[in-house]
């Protein structure tokens, strides 16, 4: 391995200037007695001291991902399964004896054992992270580990467990490296789009990991990795520098680097000797950042407490929690109409598309005939160009075609949805004087579809490969009984390159507006359970308030523009 390179005193003079202001919100924190601020102010002061870097495997449930730290470390530590089973962020750091211990979320911690680890991260041992695990950190004696790299495994996305998606989210602000893992069907979900620009502006390098590529054929992947690439790219706004297709389980089992696993091996020993004290440095000054933000927002709503009268904040929790309880009873009858909406939508969209494959395939073949009767006496290996075309017909028919409906679908979600956007701009307006940082504004009533197009044209090129006989008949039969035969082995190609294509797209659609809807739904929930929150907090300082006498209460008003000018001054 490359020797990580010593820090010069400047950058150890810096990195110490940070730990000095990290331990510093910390206090602050404690202070306010937010526990989880401090917690989290002083781990992350700890692994700044410690020169260390979260490289995170973030993606949608089921890609592999706890299967790919395993791989890299060479031994089975995390659970695996196959239904969503990673259910708390995991962290893997170097450690002369194996060990863990994990944080719940009241603030303290228990050291266990390497196997019991499932207990606290397996989903089925801990369903809906109902022990209130925050982190787990394992320490193993790994080379890999050795010079600052912290593997991280994130729950995955789209899981039924919303809890698991929430995890991975709230963790996204301490990523430094991100590792995009995706797989071959489908390469890429919305969910996991919408993550990766999350990611994009926290983390310092981005690399996306194409994992399970041994389950499709070179052709396929070959068309996977491009899509993939192409995907990312637009959603980031910049080249994707590092792609690497691999198969982790593959690695774990035979123990030989396949695909690129020793480029990716290569690329995450790299960043421990070349990039530590960048990676190291710019997590410091987020997380200074992030917790200064934090600690305002909580100061500053302690400022108001203390002044504003307690029956009115009282009255304003009342508000809140009422609203709250009305959202629970109409989401329940707005689930209805929702129900209501997908099966529509899901109609609509299965009659455009048997519409479209009534409409196109008749042209598609007379074109595909015409072709081999051009090329039929020029081309003895028919064959494989006259598939080759039938994809390209196909291929260019169906993106027409996505193309022409995309905007279509998009209006026919707005359109059944605009209730339940009314509704929650409704709610909002009802609390926006309860909860200054929310406005009426924040759904936009034409709000369409919330996740990207998954969908990527399949070319199911092993249906090209023909058999002994077709082999013998390409060879030895007439030029007249070769192209009859090629002709009617492309056309069905063609028809079931373009039924097959045309169901993707109908799928797409149909997983958007699922995604679209468990989205708004979550907007709308989380917006008032964050002003709700807020508001209860606000009633304990308030009720303390009341009994204290008019030199303390001025005292506390002091102490809080005190810290509200600390925090300024820490997180510039």
């Amino acid at each position: 391995m490359t020797e990580s390179p010593v820090p010069n005193a400047r950058q150890e003079g810096a990195r110490l200037a940070v730990a000095t202001r990290l331990e510093h919100l910390a206090a602050i924190a404690t202070e306010l007695d937010d526990q989880d601020l401090a917690s989290e102010a002083h781990a992350e002061r700890q692994r700044l001291l410690e020169a260390q870097f979260f490289a995170a495997c973030i993606g949608q449930f089921k890609r592999g991902k706890s299967t790919l730290i395993n791989a890299l470390v060479g031994e089975s530590v995390l659970p695996v399964g196959v239904i969503p089973v990673t259910s708390v962020v995991t962290v893997l750091l170097y450690g002369d004896v194996p060990s863990a211990n994990v944080r719940f979320d009241d603030g303290h911690r228990e050291s266990t054992t390497l196997d019991a680890i499932a207990d606290f991260v397996d989903e089925r041992r801990n369903p809906g992270n109902r022990r209130g695990a925050v982190i787990v950190e394992v320490a193993l004696p790994k080379a890999i580990l050795r010079d600052g790299l912290c593997l991280v495994d994130t729950p995955g996305l789209g899981s039924v467990h919303a809890t698991n998606t929430e995890a991975t989210r709230a963790f996204v602000p301490r990523i430094d490296v991100a590792l995009i893992v995706v797989g071959p069907d489908p390469p890429i979900s919305g969910e996991e789009l919408e993550l990766v620009q999350e990611a994009s502006r926290e983390a310092g390098d981005l690399a996306v990991i194409v994992n399970k590529s041994d389950q499709v054929s070179p052709e396929q992947l070959r068309e996977v990795l491009e899509f993939t690439r192409a995907t990312v790219e637009s959603a980031i706004r910049r080249p994707v520098e590092r792609l690497f297709s691999i198969s982790a389980l593959e690695r774990l089992t035979i123990r030989a680097p396949t695909g690129d696993w020793a480029a990716l091996e290569s690329y995450l020993t790299a960043l421990s000797a070349n990039a530590r004290e960048r990676l190291v440095g710019t997590a410091g000054d987020r997380a200074v950042s992030r917790l200064a933000r934090r600690l305002a927002s909580e100061v500053s709503q302690r400022d108001e407490a203390l002044r504003r009268p307690l029956v009115q904040i009282r009255e304003r929790v009342g508000r809140l929690r009422q609203a709250l309880n009305d959202l629970d009873q109409d989401l329940v009858d707005l689930r209805y109409l929702f129900d209501a909406v997908e099966a529509g939508l899901g109609t609509e969209f299965e009659k455009h598309r048997t519409r479209f494959v009534q409409d196109t395939l008749g042209d598609l073949q007379c074109a595909l005939a015409q072709w081999i009767d051009r090329h039929a006496s020029a081309d003895p290996t028919l064959r494989r160009p006259a598939f080759e075309e039938a994809h390209r017909l196909a291929a260019e028919a169906v993106q027409r075609w996505f193309d022409t409906m995309d905007p279509r679908a998009n209006a026919l979600y707005q359109a059944f949805t605009e209730r339940l956007v009314r509704a929650a701009n409704d709610y909002v307006a009802r609390i926006s004087v309860d909860a200054a940082d929310l406005h009426v504004d924040d759904l936009a009533p034409d709000l369409g579809f919330r996740v990207r197009r998954q969908f990527y044209f399949a070319s199911l090129m092993h249906l090209a490969g023909g058999s002994p006989i077709t082999w013998l008949v390409d060879r030895f039969a007439s030029r007249a009984m070769r192209q009859a035969k090629v002709a009617e082995a492309a056309s069905a190609y063609l028809t079931h390159l373009l039924e097959s294509n045309s169901h993707r797209v109908e799928n797409d659609f149909k997983d958007r507006t699922r995604e679209s809807r468990r989205w708004l739904e979550g907007q709308i929930r989380a917006r008032l359970a964050g002003a709700l929150r807020s508001a209860e907090r606000a009633v304990a300082i308030a009720t303390e308030a009341q009994h204290l006498s008019e030199a303390d209460l001025e005292d506390r008003l002091q102490r809080v523009g005190a810290l509200r000018g600390q925090l300024a001054t820490l997180g510039d």
